[in-house]
C-alpha cells in the first residue's frame, strides 16, 4: 500500500494534466498523511500544490468524499 501510494504521489505530472483525475488521488493522499513516515511529507506537499493553485470551489467538491478522514490524518 505505501508503494502504491509513494508512487501517485511522486508520479511528476502538470497539474493542468492532473485536474480531470485529481478526485483519484485524495485516496491516496489520506493514506499518505496517516502512514506517518516519510510519506507525511509527500501528502503534505501534495495537498499544499492542490490548495495553492486549485479553485476552492473545485477543491471542496473533490475533497468532500474524504474530508473526515483528510482532517483526522
Amino acid at each position: 500500500q505505501n508503494m502504491f501510494v509513494e508512487l501517485c504521489l511522486n508520479v511528476p505530472v502538470r497539474l493542468s494534466a492532473l485536474l480531470p483525475y485529481l478526485h483519484f488521488l485524495m485516496r491516496p493522499l489520506v493514506f499518505a498523511l496517516q502512514s506517518g513516515d516519510d510519506l507525511v511529507t509527500q501528502g503534505l506537499r501534495t495537498l499544499e500544490l492542490c490548495i495553492d493553485n486549485v479553485s476552492p470551489d473545485y477543491l471542496d467538491t473533490i475533497i468532500e468524499p474524504v474530508r473526515m478522514e483528510l482532517m483526522t490524518a
